[in-house]
Protein backbone atom coordinates (compact mmCIF):
# COMPACT_ATOMS: atom_id res chain seq x y z
CA UNK A 1 0.00 0.00 0.00
CA UNK A 2 1.00 3.85 -0.57
CA UNK A 3 -0.20 6.73 0.42
CA UNK A 4 0.09 9.58 -2.13
CA UNK A 5 -0.63 13.18 -1.96
CA UNK A 6 -0.46 15.51 -4.34
CA UNK A 7 -2.47 17.77 -6.78
CA UNK A 8 -4.52 16.99 -9.91
CA UNK A 9 -5.68 19.64 -12.24
CA UNK A 10 -9.23 20.65 -12.17
CA UNK A 11 -11.75 21.48 -15.34
CA UNK A 12 -11.51 25.06 -13.93
CA UNK A 13 -7.90 25.09 -14.33
CA UNK A 14 -7.15 25.55 -10.91
CA UNK A 15 -5.11 22.71 -8.73
CA UNK A 16 -7.23 20.17 -6.55
CA UNK A 17 -5.32 19.06 -3.82
CA UNK A 18 -5.84 14.90 -3.26
CA UNK A 19 -4.60 11.88 -1.10
CA UNK A 20 -4.37 8.84 -2.99
CA UNK A 21 -4.13 5.47 -1.42
CA UNK A 22 -3.17 2.85 -3.57
CA UNK A 23 -3.40 -1.24 -2.58
CA UNK A 24 -1.20 -2.10 -5.25
CA UNK A 25 -3.37 -4.54 -6.49
CA UNK A 26 -4.72 -4.59 -10.08
CA UNK A 27 -8.74 -4.78 -10.38
CA UNK A 28 -9.10 -2.57 -7.75
CA UNK A 29 -12.18 -0.96 -6.64
CA UNK A 30 -12.27 2.63 -5.61
CA UNK A 31 -13.35 4.50 -2.74
CA UNK A 32 -13.79 8.21 -2.36
CA UNK A 33 -13.67 10.11 0.49
CA UNK A 34 -15.41 13.42 0.81
CA UNK A 35 -14.82 15.85 3.25
CA UNK A 36 -17.14 18.68 4.95
CA UNK A 37 -17.80 22.09 4.89
CA UNK A 38 -14.28 23.93 5.41
CA UNK A 39 -12.51 20.59 6.74
CA UNK A 40 -9.47 19.06 5.59
CA UNK A 41 -9.09 16.52 3.10
CA UNK A 42 -8.97 13.77 5.59
CA UNK A 43 -11.27 15.02 7.99
CA UNK A 44 -8.54 14.48 10.87
CA UNK A 45 -7.17 11.47 9.51
CA UNK A 46 -10.54 9.02 9.92
CA UNK A 47 -10.99 9.26 5.80
CA UNK A 48 -7.43 8.18 5.43
CA UNK A 49 -7.70 5.12 8.32
CA UNK A 50 -10.72 3.77 6.50
CA UNK A 51 -8.98 3.97 3.04
CA UNK A 52 -5.76 2.68 4.90
CA UNK A 53 -7.65 -0.39 5.95
CA UNK A 54 -9.67 -1.54 3.15
CA UNK A 55 -6.73 -1.05 1.10
CA UNK A 56 -5.98 -4.53 2.46
CA UNK A 57 -8.90 -5.79 1.39
CA UNK A 58 -8.14 -4.91 -2.74
CA UNK A 59 -9.56 -0.93 -2.62
CA UNK A 60 -8.12 2.27 -4.07
CA UNK A 61 -9.09 5.21 -2.86
CA UNK A 62 -8.92 8.91 -3.35
CA UNK A 63 -9.70 12.21 -0.73
CA UNK A 64 -10.17 15.39 -3.25
CA UNK A 65 -9.95 18.77 -1.14
CA UNK A 66 -12.10 21.29 -2.15
CA UNK A 67 -12.01 25.10 -3.17
CA UNK A 68 -10.90 26.85 -0.37
CA UNK A 69 -10.78 23.89 1.77
CA UNK A 70 -7.72 21.94 3.36
CA UNK A 71 -4.50 23.23 1.20
CA UNK A 72 -6.33 24.54 -2.06
CA UNK A 73 -5.25 27.61 -3.16
CA UNK A 74 -8.61 28.32 -4.85
CA UNK A 75 -10.44 30.93 -2.95
CA UNK A 76 -13.75 29.70 -0.80
CA UNK A 77 -15.66 31.66 -2.72
CA UNK A 78 -15.27 29.13 -5.80
CA UNK A 79 -16.92 26.25 -2.94
CA UNK A 80 -20.53 25.42 -4.47
CA UNK A 81 -21.73 22.30 -4.58
CA UNK A 82 -21.37 22.11 -8.86
CA UNK A 83 -17.87 22.59 -8.34
CA UNK A 84 -17.28 20.05 -5.24
CA UNK A 85 -19.31 17.45 -7.45
CA UNK A 86 -17.22 18.07 -10.52
CA UNK A 87 -13.86 18.11 -8.74
CA UNK A 88 -15.26 14.36 -7.37
CA UNK A 89 -16.10 13.58 -11.01
CA UNK A 90 -12.26 14.62 -11.53
CA UNK A 91 -11.06 12.59 -9.35
CA UNK A 92 -12.90 9.61 -9.93
CA UNK A 93 -11.57 9.71 -13.67
CA UNK A 94 -8.11 10.65 -12.39
CA UNK A 95 -8.05 7.51 -10.27
CA UNK A 96 -9.80 5.27 -13.30
CA UNK A 97 -7.26 6.73 -15.90
CA UNK A 98 -3.99 5.93 -13.68
CA UNK A 99 -4.70 2.78 -11.78
CA UNK A 100 -5.96 -0.72 -12.53
CA UNK A 101 -9.57 -0.20 -11.13
CA UNK A 102 -12.54 -2.35 -11.39
CA UNK A 103 -16.31 -0.58 -11.65
CA UNK A 104 -17.09 -0.80 -8.31
CA UNK A 105 -17.74 2.15 -6.91
CA UNK A 106 -17.81 2.97 -2.75
CA UNK A 107 -17.96 6.54 -1.22
CA UNK A 108 -18.15 8.36 2.18
CA UNK A 109 -19.37 11.61 2.90
CA UNK A 110 -19.28 13.81 6.28
CA UNK A 111 -21.29 16.42 6.76
CA UNK A 112 -21.33 18.19 3.81
CA UNK A 113 -19.79 16.15 2.10
CA UNK A 114 -22.75 13.77 3.25
CA UNK A 115 -24.93 15.42 0.89
CA UNK A 116 -22.41 15.80 -1.89
CA UNK A 117 -22.00 11.57 -2.00
CA UNK A 118 -26.00 11.46 -1.48
CA UNK A 119 -26.39 13.60 -4.78
CA UNK A 120 -23.55 11.24 -6.52
CA UNK A 121 -26.30 8.31 -6.15
CA UNK A 122 -28.01 10.27 -8.66
CA UNK A 123 -24.75 10.31 -11.12
CA UNK A 124 -22.92 6.86 -10.57
CA UNK A 125 -23.70 3.31 -9.72
CA UNK A 126 -22.18 3.18 -5.98
CA UNK A 127 -22.55 -0.43 -4.75
CA UNK A 128 -21.55 0.90 -0.86
CA UNK A 129 -21.88 4.39 0.66
CA UNK A 130 -21.42 5.76 4.29
CA UNK A 131 -23.01 9.17 5.54
CA UNK A 132 -21.43 10.29 8.89
CA UNK A 133 -23.43 13.20 10.45
CA UNK A 134 -24.70 14.33 6.88
CA UNK A 135 -26.39 17.01 6.00
CA UNK A 136 -28.93 15.44 4.10
CA UNK A 137 -31.99 17.14 3.71
CA UNK A 138 -33.96 19.59 1.17
CA UNK A 139 -32.15 23.60 0.97
CA UNK A 140 -31.82 24.27 4.78
CA UNK A 141 -34.24 22.09 6.54
CA UNK A 142 -36.53 24.60 6.71
CA UNK A 143 -34.09 26.27 9.02
CA UNK A 144 -33.69 30.42 8.98
CA UNK A 145 -29.80 30.22 9.94
CA UNK A 146 -27.30 28.15 8.06
CA UNK A 147 -24.14 27.44 10.59
CA UNK A 148 -25.36 30.30 12.85
CA UNK A 149 -25.77 32.88 10.70
CA UNK A 150 -29.40 34.22 9.70
CA UNK A 151 -30.02 33.17 6.04
CA UNK A 152 -32.16 36.27 4.86
CA UNK A 153 -29.01 38.48 5.74
CA UNK A 154 -26.42 36.68 4.08
CA UNK A 155 -28.70 36.40 0.75
CA UNK A 156 -29.45 40.37 0.87
CA UNK A 157 -25.44 40.82 1.39
CA UNK A 158 -25.57 38.11 -1.70
CA UNK A 159 -27.55 40.54 -3.66
CA UNK A 160 -25.09 42.92 -3.68
CA UNK A 161 -21.79 41.01 -4.06
CA UNK A 162 -22.37 37.77 -4.68
CA UNK A 163 -21.33 36.11 -1.86
CA UNK A 164 -21.26 37.40 1.99
CA UNK A 165 -18.79 37.71 4.86
CA UNK A 166 -19.61 34.59 6.60
CA UNK A 167 -18.42 33.67 9.96
CA UNK A 168 -17.12 30.04 10.27
CA UNK A 169 -17.21 28.95 13.87
CA UNK A 170 -15.72 25.94 12.88
CA UNK A 171 -11.69 28.10 12.95
CA UNK A 172 -13.29 31.35 13.86
CA UNK A 173 -12.71 33.17 10.79
CA UNK A 174 -14.59 34.89 8.46
CA UNK A 175 -15.02 33.50 4.82
CA UNK A 176 -16.78 34.16 1.25
CA UNK A 177 -19.55 32.55 0.94
CA UNK A 178 -21.02 32.33 -2.43
CA UNK A 179 -24.54 33.02 -3.31
CA UNK A 180 -24.12 30.45 -5.94
CA UNK A 181 -23.68 27.77 -2.69
CA UNK A 182 -27.07 28.74 -1.38
CA UNK A 183 -28.32 28.31 -4.89
CA UNK A 184 -27.22 25.11 -5.01
CA UNK A 185 -28.22 23.97 -1.56
CA UNK A 186 -31.47 25.00 -2.13
CA UNK A 187 -31.81 23.87 -5.98
CA UNK A 188 -30.63 19.82 -5.35
CA UNK A 189 -32.76 17.55 -3.98
CA UNK A 190 -30.11 14.56 -1.68
CA UNK A 191 -33.44 13.21 -0.29
CA UNK A 192 -35.32 12.20 -3.21
CA UNK A 193 -32.12 10.66 -4.37
CA UNK A 194 -31.47 8.89 -1.09
CA UNK A 195 -34.90 7.03 -1.28
CA UNK A 196 -34.01 5.71 -5.12
CA UNK A 197 -30.72 4.11 -3.50
CA UNK A 198 -30.85 0.82 -3.77
CA UNK A 199 -26.85 -0.11 -2.82
CA UNK A 200 -25.23 -1.33 0.68
CA UNK A 201 -25.41 1.91 3.16
CA UNK A 202 -24.52 2.93 6.92
CA UNK A 203 -25.83 6.33 8.31
CA UNK A 204 -23.32 7.09 11.62
CA UNK A 205 -24.00 10.08 14.07
CA UNK A 206 -23.60 11.22 17.16
CA UNK A 207 -26.18 11.62 19.68
CA UNK A 208 -24.50 15.05 21.11
CA UNK A 209 -24.39 16.51 17.39
CA UNK A 210 -25.82 19.87 17.20
CA UNK A 211 -24.42 20.63 13.92
CA UNK A 212 -26.50 18.12 11.99
CA UNK A 213 -29.13 16.63 14.63
CA UNK A 214 -29.63 13.39 15.48
CA UNK A 215 -33.30 13.95 13.86
CA UNK A 216 -31.21 14.37 10.63
CA UNK A 217 -29.24 10.65 10.76
CA UNK A 218 -32.65 9.31 11.29
CA UNK A 219 -34.36 10.75 8.61
CA UNK A 220 -31.09 9.89 6.63
CA UNK A 221 -31.69 6.28 7.45
CA UNK A 222 -35.16 6.24 6.92
CA UNK A 223 -34.97 7.42 3.65
CA UNK A 224 -32.68 4.38 2.71
CA UNK A 225 -35.35 2.11 2.91
CA UNK A 226 -34.69 1.07 -0.83
CA UNK A 227 -30.95 0.10 0.15
CA UNK A 228 -30.44 -3.34 -0.22
CA UNK A 229 -28.60 -3.00 2.97
CA UNK A 230 -28.54 -0.22 5.16
CA UNK A 231 -27.25 -0.01 8.82
CA UNK A 232 -28.03 2.54 11.83
CA UNK A 233 -25.03 3.18 14.20
CA UNK A 234 -25.51 6.01 16.84
CA UNK A 235 -22.07 7.04 18.61
CA UNK A 236 -23.23 7.72 22.06
CA UNK A 237 -21.77 11.02 23.73
CA UNK A 238 -20.45 12.04 20.20
CA UNK A 239 -20.56 15.61 18.80
CA UNK A 240 -20.34 16.63 15.26
CA UNK A 241 -16.78 15.86 15.45
CA UNK A 242 -17.05 12.70 16.80
CA UNK A 243 -14.15 13.48 19.00
CA UNK A 244 -11.96 15.20 16.89
CA UNK A 245 -12.66 18.58 19.04
CA UNK A 246 -12.55 17.33 22.27
CA UNK A 247 -9.50 14.76 22.13
CA UNK A 248 -11.46 11.77 21.91
CA UNK A 249 -9.99 9.38 20.01
CA UNK A 250 -12.07 6.29 20.92
CA UNK A 251 -15.40 8.00 19.43
CA UNK A 252 -13.66 8.50 15.70
CA UNK A 253 -12.33 4.75 16.46
CA UNK A 254 -15.93 4.08 17.15
CA UNK A 255 -16.93 6.17 13.48
CA UNK A 256 -14.40 4.39 11.64
CA UNK A 257 -14.50 1.01 13.23
CA UNK A 258 -17.80 0.89 12.18
CA UNK A 259 -16.99 1.91 8.69
CA UNK A 260 -14.43 -0.27 7.78
CA UNK A 261 -16.63 -3.58 9.00
CA UNK A 262 -19.85 -2.67 6.88
CA UNK A 263 -17.37 -1.64 3.77
CA UNK A 264 -15.84 -4.91 3.96
CA UNK A 265 -18.91 -7.29 4.22
CA UNK A 266 -20.55 -4.56 1.60
CA UNK A 267 -18.15 -3.37 -0.56
CA UNK A 268 -14.65 -6.08 -0.52
CA UNK A 269 -17.06 -9.37 -0.72
CA UNK A 270 -16.23 -10.44 3.24
CA UNK A 271 -20.07 -11.66 3.96
CA UNK A 272 -21.06 -13.37 6.89
CA UNK A 273 -24.18 -15.50 6.42
CA UNK A 274 -27.38 -13.42 6.96
CA UNK A 275 -29.28 -14.33 10.00
CA UNK A 276 -33.15 -15.27 8.78
CA UNK A 277 -36.04 -15.36 11.35
CA UNK A 278 -39.11 -16.60 9.65
CA UNK A 279 -42.64 -15.23 11.10
CA UNK A 280 -46.06 -17.47 10.48
CA UNK A 281 -48.43 -19.93 11.61
CA UNK A 282 -46.22 -22.97 11.11
CA UNK A 283 -45.02 -23.06 14.95
CA UNK A 284 -48.97 -24.16 15.33
CA UNK A 285 -48.81 -27.03 13.42
CA UNK A 286 -48.38 -30.72 14.90
CA UNK A 287 -45.12 -31.50 13.17
CA UNK A 288 -43.53 -27.70 13.51
CA UNK A 289 -40.39 -29.24 14.59
CA UNK A 290 -39.41 -31.19 11.59
CA UNK A 291 -40.61 -28.42 9.64
CA UNK A 292 -38.76 -25.75 10.71
CA UNK A 293 -35.87 -28.67 10.94
CA UNK A 294 -36.32 -28.36 6.92
CA UNK A 295 -36.24 -24.53 6.92
CA UNK A 296 -32.62 -24.74 8.80
CA UNK A 297 -31.90 -27.02 5.67
CA UNK A 298 -33.67 -24.90 3.22
CA UNK A 299 -31.89 -21.85 4.16
CA UNK A 300 -28.47 -23.19 4.02
CA UNK A 301 -28.86 -24.17 0.88
CA UNK A 302 -29.32 -20.09 0.15
CA UNK A 303 -26.41 -19.23 1.65
CA UNK A 304 -28.43 -18.18 5.10
CA UNK A 305 -28.71 -18.85 8.55
CA UNK A 306 -32.18 -19.86 10.20
CA UNK A 307 -32.95 -18.43 13.96
CA UNK A 308 -34.30 -21.28 15.69
CA UNK A 309 -37.56 -20.51 18.33
CA UNK A 310 -37.00 -21.53 21.84
CA UNK A 311 -38.28 -25.54 22.26
CA UNK A 312 -40.11 -24.52 24.67
CA UNK A 313 -42.65 -22.73 21.53
CA UNK A 314 -42.86 -26.02 19.74
CA UNK A 315 -45.08 -27.11 22.90
CA UNK A 316 -48.74 -26.77 23.25
CA UNK A 317 -49.16 -27.67 26.68
CA UNK A 318 -46.66 -24.82 27.35
CA UNK A 319 -48.28 -22.64 30.23
CA UNK A 320 -49.54 -19.02 30.21
CA UNK A 321 -46.82 -17.93 32.82
CA UNK A 322 -44.27 -18.81 30.18
CA UNK A 323 -45.90 -16.63 27.24
CA UNK A 324 -43.62 -13.43 28.36
CA UNK A 325 -40.38 -15.44 28.41
CA UNK A 326 -41.14 -16.85 25.39
CA UNK A 327 -42.21 -13.40 23.99
CA UNK A 328 -39.12 -11.77 24.93
CA UNK A 329 -36.28 -14.21 23.69
CA UNK A 330 -38.19 -14.28 20.89
CA UNK A 331 -38.20 -10.32 20.33
CA UNK A 332 -34.25 -10.95 20.94
CA UNK A 333 -34.18 -13.32 18.01
CA UNK A 334 -35.74 -10.28 15.93
CA UNK A 335 -33.02 -8.14 16.88
CA UNK A 336 -30.17 -10.37 16.43
CA UNK A 337 -31.38 -10.74 12.62
CA UNK A 338 -30.56 -9.86 9.08
CA UNK A 339 -33.64 -10.45 7.11
CA UNK A 340 -37.52 -11.74 8.62
CA UNK A 341 -38.85 -13.48 6.52
CA UNK A 342 -42.88 -13.61 7.14
CA UNK A 343 -45.80 -16.07 5.85
CA UNK A 344 -48.34 -13.52 5.41
CA UNK A 345 -50.80 -15.61 3.33
CA UNK A 346 -54.45 -15.51 3.79
CA UNK A 347 -55.26 -17.64 7.59
CA UNK A 348 -58.19 -19.09 8.64
CA UNK A 349 -60.42 -19.07 5.21
CA UNK A 350 -59.80 -14.64 5.22
CA UNK A 351 -57.78 -12.33 3.43
CA UNK A 352 -55.62 -11.35 6.19
CA UNK A 353 -52.28 -12.74 7.79
CA UNK A 354 -51.51 -14.17 10.86
CA UNK A 355 -51.05 -11.55 13.30
CA UNK A 356 -48.04 -12.72 14.79
CA UNK A 357 -46.28 -11.78 11.09
CA UNK A 358 -48.41 -8.14 11.30
CA UNK A 359 -46.65 -7.63 14.72
CA UNK A 360 -43.24 -8.89 13.69
CA UNK A 361 -42.81 -7.09 10.37
CA UNK A 362 -43.86 -3.80 12.19
CA UNK A 363 -40.86 -4.46 14.39
CA UNK A 364 -38.51 -5.54 11.80
CA UNK A 365 -39.36 -2.08 9.58
CA UNK A 366 -38.51 -0.05 12.89
CA UNK A 367 -34.98 -1.66 13.67
CA UNK A 368 -34.63 -2.22 10.18
CA UNK A 369 -34.25 -5.05 8.73
CA UNK A 370 -34.46 -6.18 5.37
CA UNK A 371 -38.25 -8.19 5.46
CA UNK A 372 -39.86 -10.06 2.90
CA UNK A 373 -43.78 -11.56 3.11
CA UNK A 374 -44.03 -14.35 0.72
CA UNK A 375 -48.42 -15.88 0.12
CA UNK A 376 -49.09 -18.37 -2.45
CA UNK A 377 -51.88 -15.33 -4.08
CA UNK A 378 -50.55 -11.99 -4.33
CA UNK A 379 -53.96 -10.46 -6.20
CA UNK A 380 -55.31 -8.03 -4.95
CA UNK A 381 -57.55 -8.47 -1.49
CA UNK A 382 -60.79 -8.08 -3.25
CA UNK A 383 -60.13 -10.72 -6.28
CA UNK A 384 -59.25 -13.23 -3.05
CA UNK A 385 -62.05 -12.51 -0.95
CA UNK A 386 -64.39 -15.44 -1.41
CA UNK A 387 -67.52 -14.03 0.61
CA UNK A 388 -70.28 -12.20 -0.47
CA UNK A 389 -69.35 -8.43 -1.18
CA UNK A 390 -70.96 -5.40 -2.90
CA UNK A 391 -70.66 -1.55 -3.79
CA UNK A 392 -71.14 1.02 -1.35
CA UNK A 393 -72.70 4.30 -1.88
CA UNK A 394 -69.48 6.08 -2.41
CA UNK A 395 -68.74 2.98 -5.49
CA UNK A 396 -66.12 0.93 -3.08
CA UNK A 397 -66.30 -2.69 -2.90
CA UNK A 398 -67.33 -3.50 0.40
CA UNK A 399 -68.09 -7.21 2.42
CA UNK A 400 -71.08 -8.34 4.18
CA UNK A 401 -70.24 -6.26 6.83
CA UNK A 402 -70.13 -2.86 4.97
CA UNK A 403 -66.10 -3.03 5.31
CA UNK A 404 -64.51 -1.90 2.47
CA UNK A 405 -60.83 -3.78 1.50
CA UNK A 406 -57.43 -2.72 1.05
CA UNK A 407 -56.43 -1.96 -2.23
CA UNK A 408 -53.63 -4.53 -2.75
CA UNK A 409 -52.43 -8.09 -1.67
CA UNK A 410 -51.78 -7.12 2.05
CA UNK A 411 -52.69 -4.13 4.43
CA UNK A 412 -51.16 -0.77 3.15
CA UNK A 413 -48.72 -0.66 6.35
CA UNK A 414 -47.55 -3.96 5.91
CA UNK A 415 -47.29 -3.54 2.21
CA UNK A 416 -44.75 -0.44 2.59
CA UNK A 417 -43.05 -2.28 5.26
CA UNK A 418 -41.32 -5.14 3.50
CA UNK A 419 -39.02 -4.67 0.80
CA UNK A 420 -40.69 -7.30 -1.16
CA UNK A 421 -43.65 -9.34 -1.74
CA UNK A 422 -43.22 -12.54 -2.90
CA UNK A 423 -45.63 -15.03 -4.96
CA UNK A 424 -45.06 -18.20 -3.94
CA UNK A 425 -43.33 -20.80 -0.99
CA UNK A 426 -40.86 -19.99 1.46
CA UNK A 427 -38.16 -21.22 -0.83
CA UNK A 428 -39.21 -18.34 -3.45
CA UNK A 429 -38.95 -15.57 -0.09
CA UNK A 430 -35.07 -17.37 0.20
CA UNK A 431 -34.03 -17.09 -3.26
CA UNK A 432 -35.11 -13.58 -3.43
CA UNK A 433 -33.79 -12.43 -0.10
CA UNK A 434 -30.05 -14.73 -1.48
CA UNK A 435 -29.90 -12.44 -3.92
CA UNK A 436 -30.44 -9.31 -2.55
CA UNK A 437 -28.17 -10.30 0.63
CA UNK A 438 -25.38 -11.22 -1.93
CA UNK A 439 -25.93 -8.81 -4.51
CA UNK A 440 -28.03 -9.68 -7.46
CA UNK A 441 -31.51 -8.78 -8.16
CA UNK A 442 -33.06 -5.97 -5.93
CA UNK A 443 -36.55 -5.40 -6.49
CA UNK A 444 -39.58 -7.07 -7.80
CA UNK A 445 -42.58 -6.22 -8.80
CA UNK A 446 -44.36 -5.86 -6.02
CA UNK A 447 -42.34 -3.67 -3.62
CA UNK A 448 -41.38 -0.68 -1.79
CA UNK A 449 -43.71 2.30 -2.85
CA UNK A 450 -42.28 5.29 -3.81
CA UNK A 451 -42.56 7.82 -0.77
Amino acid sequence: MKVINTQIPSRRNTAIPVTIVDCERPDARLLVGVHGFKANRTEDGRLLTVASALAEEGVSAIMPGFPGCDESADDFVNYTLDNCLEDIDTAISYMREHYSLNDQLGMIGYSMGGRLVSLCTGRYDIKCLAVWAGACYRGFDGQPEFLGQDLEKMKEEMKEKGYCDFYNSFDGQYIKLSAKLVENMEQYDPVSLLRKYQGAAIVVHGDQDITVVPRIGRETFENLRRARERRMVVVHEADHGFGAWNNRPDLSAQLTDATVSFFRERFCGQLRKGKVYLSGPERLKKNARQLFDQYSELCEKYGLELLRYPDALFDASGSPQDSRRLAEERLQLLKECDIIIADTADFRSYVEPYNEPAFELGMAYALGKRAYAYMPDTRVCTERYSGPKHENEQGRLVDENGISFEPGPLNLMLEYGVNAIVQGTLEDALKKAHADWYGGEKQCSLTNREN
